[in-house]
């Protein structure tokens, strides 16, 4: 019998909860999904959550001497295809808004950092379905 590497191909998506200076949450998942797609499997999305959020504010700049966690989940999406979702009432509670956003509360400025999407809670279920597996952090 000769059985294709397809068949073991595993579709995770993670849910990331944790704040993004306060833990070690992100970097933990950062490294989780860097191991699943070198075992060649498929991310399929990232939803971030709570304080997680705070990650997609392009107003927020890291020390030197410290991993800019916005620049690594964006250069890990684009490379590998991934969608980046932020919950849209935990961001804009945490003052991230993206254009539309601004334009809806007349704020001066949007933050929504490159390669992160405002959406709903409907993206996590969606990510649910669209998964074999969802890791949370």
């Amino acid at each position: 019998m000769n059985s294709t590497n397809t068949q073991n191909i595993k579709t995770f998506s993670l849910l990331v909860t944790s704040s993004a200076w306060a833990s070690q949450g992100h970097i933990t998942a950062l490294n989780f999904a860097k191991s699943v797609l070198k075992a060649n499997h498929k991310i399929h999305r990232v939803f971030f959550y709570s304080d997680a959020t705070q990650v997609a504010n392009n107003s927020s700049v890291a020390p030197q001497d410290e991993l800019n966690l916005s620049s690594e989940w964006t250069e890990l999406a684009t490379t590998n295809d991934i969608d980046l979702v932020t919950c849209i009432s935990a961001a804009i509670k945490r003052g991230i808004i993206d254009s539309q956003e601004q334009t809806r509360y007349q704020t001066p400025a949007n933050n929504l950092a490159d390669g992160f999407n405002l959406s709903g809670l409907g993206q996590l279920v969606d990510a649910i379905i669209q998964s074999d597996r969802v890791v949370s952090f």
